[in-house]
């Protein structure tokens, strides 16, 4: 009997280990898996959206949202994945055991505005050919706060006008927005805001407020820089759950001024040698101050090249009675023997008194003149012709006593 029951205990394992050997192992444990097996939550930033009060994230930044999966079954979850629109979501690459969790994760930069969508996990148990899906909503808020300016500026000539417009193109409302413009230095009344300063208490979104700067005279380079700067006083949350505090919001603008080029400063005049223009002891002072003189033949050319010239010295002039007379020589005089002709006078610059000298003017011999010395003097008068009134002075005699020689009978 013994031996009986030891052969059949064998026989049973064996058969046991066939079967074992044989049957093919499940992918997935057989066990109770129903609808509700398979959980899913999201938190943004950490945190868990609620109806009442969603995760506030700045514009921008970024965005983490963490998937929690659940496995509430008894079988094993093959190809677990999790989808949203819009998003690309991470996963881990291997199966969810039964009774077990696990997380995905995705991350993108926050968009304005109030954003909720809804995520969705599937996975697959094989042995049962039956998939199993849940879905989980979530969402934030962007704070997307803004300011922009701009300026236009109107010339005057007594004053210029700098007129500012302040908008707000975001979603939350600015408060204490303060413009300001370094260009402009100290302007006449500062820069008014509609309430007599230059701070907008409350900007609203999509509003605008306008401001005026006023400067006495012309505006300067580099023209008007105005900075305006302002909060939406929101503080948001930040990729680890942290608290966020607002930042400062600036907006700038610039407008460029041409000036005109300023009209050159005329030349001072030139002063001449000997002191300046009229005074005594120059040269042009000399010819203003001396006296008209007769007009030359010759043209106004010639007598304005004549004034501006030192005047020259001239001899007496008298009645003709032998050749010129050269300073320093004999010349013979009738009646007296001889006589030496003056020495010149001393250069005009080197007179005692600087002051100018008028040109002297011949004066004519009381009584009727005669050809000859009318020639003479005429060729004083005019020192162009000097060489052909010496030459007429010789050949004329000379033609004559020929002449009278020619005709006096021979014997």
């Amino acid at each position: 009997m013994r031996r009986r029951s030891a052969g059949l205990v064998l026989l049973l394992v064996l058969l046991g280990l066939w079967v074992t050997v044989l049957t093919p192992v499940p992918a997935a444990r057989a066990g109770g898996a129903g609808d509700r097996a398979l959980g899913l939550t999201v938190t943004v930033n950490t945190r868990e959206e609620s109806d009442s009060s969603p995760p506030l994230v700045r514009v921008g930044d970024t965005v983490v949202k963490r998937y929690h999966v659940v496995n509430k079954g008894e079988a094993d979850l093959h190809g677990v994945r999790v989808s949203e629109p819009g998003v690309s979501v991470d996963c881990p690459d291997e199966p969810l055991a039964a009774l077990g969790s696990f997380m995905c994760t995705a991350q993108f930069p926050a968009r304005a505005g109030y954003q909720r969508a809804t995520a969705q996990v599937v996975g697959d148990i094989p042995s049962l050919q039956r998939q199993l899906t849940a879905t989980a909503r979530s969402g934030f808020t962007g704070v997307g706060g803004a300011l922009t300016l701009t300026e236009t500026v109107t010339p005057g000539a007594s004053e210029t006008v700098v007129r500012y417009t302040l908008t707000n193109p975001g979603d939350q409302p600015l408060h204490g927005v303060q413009l300001t413009d370094p260009a402009l230095g100290p302007v006449s009344g500062g820069i008014d805001c509609g309430g007599g300063g230059n701070t907008v208490p409350l900007l609203g979104p999509g509003a605008s407020a306008s401001c005026t700067a006023v400067v006495r005279g012309p505006l300067g380079q580099p023209g008007a820089t105005g900075v305006a700067s302002g909060s939406d006083r929101v503080t948001t949350v930040g990729p680890g759950g942290e608290p966020v505090a607002p930042p400062p919001l600036t907006a700038r603008a610039s407008t460029a001024v041409t000036l005109p080029e300023p009209e050159p400063e005329p030349e001072p005049e030139a002063a001449t040698e000997g002191g300046a223009p009229g005074a005594p002891g120059s040269a042009a002072g000399a010819a203003a101050a001396a006296p008209e003189a007769p007009a030359a033949p010759g043209g106004a050319a010639a007598a304005g090249a004549a004034a501006a010239l030192p005047v020259p010295y001239r001899m007496p002039v008298g009645p003709p009675t032998g050749p010129a007379m050269v300073p320093g020589t004999a010349v013979p005089e009738a009646g007296t023997g001889t006589r030496t002709a003056p020495p010149p006078p001393p250069p005009l610059a080197n007179r005692p008194d600087s002051t100018a000298v008028a040109p002297l003017t011949p004066v004519a011999p009381v009584g009727e003149e005669g050809l000859l010395p009318r020639l003479r003097r005429r060729s004083r008068e005019l020192p162009e012709l000097g060489v052909v009134v010496v030459l007429l002075l010789l050949l004329i005699p000379a033609a004559i006593a020929a002449a009278l020689l020619g005709s006096r009978p021979r014997r």
